[in-house]
């Protein structure tokens, strides 16, 4: 019984091993598109307020910035394509999707490891208890059995 018993431990221990990398797997994914999203988030909305005031700035000779048009419509137009990239490679890879599911997936793999180890202190208990009661009887019947099995005091057999 103590090789099964081995044998188990070592296959939980490889078990939670799986599962603690697992969960640094997924931690590290959500991180690394959690910062991607937010970053092409930050350069959409930058590049969403500026491409409008280059154009009309470009258009109009309006620039507070003393940028003469030819430059001002250059920086519209980088603008405007940086702009259209960002949003295309949003829509293509979904960064904010795949963020939202691997921290589904992580939340996930840290639930059912709590529930394994949950099931495995009760199961563990319960073994416990299971077994404190087959001895208990155990050593009771036995303890009846050898009381009646003594000579009493008065019997002469």
């Amino acid at each position: 019984m103590a090789d099964f018993e081995a044998a188990w431990t070592d296959r939980e221990k490889d078990l939670l091993l799986q599962i603690d990398n697992e969960i640094a797997r997924y931690w590290g994914y959500a991180e690394r598109t959690r910062r991607i999203a937010r970053t092409m988030s930050v350069i959409s909305l930058f590049c969403s307020v500026l491409a409008p005031v280059t154009v009309i700035s470009s258009a109009s000779n309006l620039s507070a910035l003393s940028i003469s048009q030819p430059v001002m419509a250059a920086l519209s137009v980088l603008l405007t394509v940086l702009l259209a990239f960002v949003e295309g490679l949003r829509r293509i890879f979904g960064f904010d999707q795949r963020w939202a599911g691997a921290i589904t997936a992580l939340a996930s793999v840290k639930n059912q490891k709590g529930r394994y180890l949950e099931w495995t202190s009760n199961l563990l208990a319960t073994r416990l208890a299971v077994e404190t009661a087959a001895h208990g009887e155990t050593s009771e019947y036995f303890k009846n059995v050898l009381s009646q099995a003594k000579p009493k005091e008065g019997d002469k057999s």
